[in-house]
């Protein structure tokens, strides 16, 4: 992911400059918002939750310890089990 899809805003980070960063970024972790913007884990989740329930946005749910590919590659099968808890990623519904 590159650093450009991230908007130079400094400050206070709206709702719509949250789509904005999506539509740019494409699917984008909760983790990965928080420390690139200023906001809380859950401030975040709370605002993308609301556009969510209206079709704007979709959140996948990725939790590790139910990876069973067997690949050696995702962190679920090569990391036995490091990652303690699901990663939520969220992207913005083509319309």
């Amino acid at each position: 992911m590159s650093r450009g899809c991230f908007s130079e805003l400094k400050g206070e980070w709206t709702m719509e400059s949250l789509l904005e960063t999506l539509r740019s970024c494409g699917t984008i972790s909760t983790p990965e918002l928080v420390r690139r913007t200023s906001l809380s884990t859950e401030m975040i989740e709370a605002r993308l939750e609301y556009y969510a329930r209206f079709g704007y946005v979709k959140k996948t749910v990725f939790d590790a310890a139910d990876c069973a590919c067997g690949c050696d590659k995702c962190r679920g099968c090569a990391g036995g089990g490091r990652i303690s808890r699901p990663i939520v990623f969220w992207e913005v519904v083509q319309r």
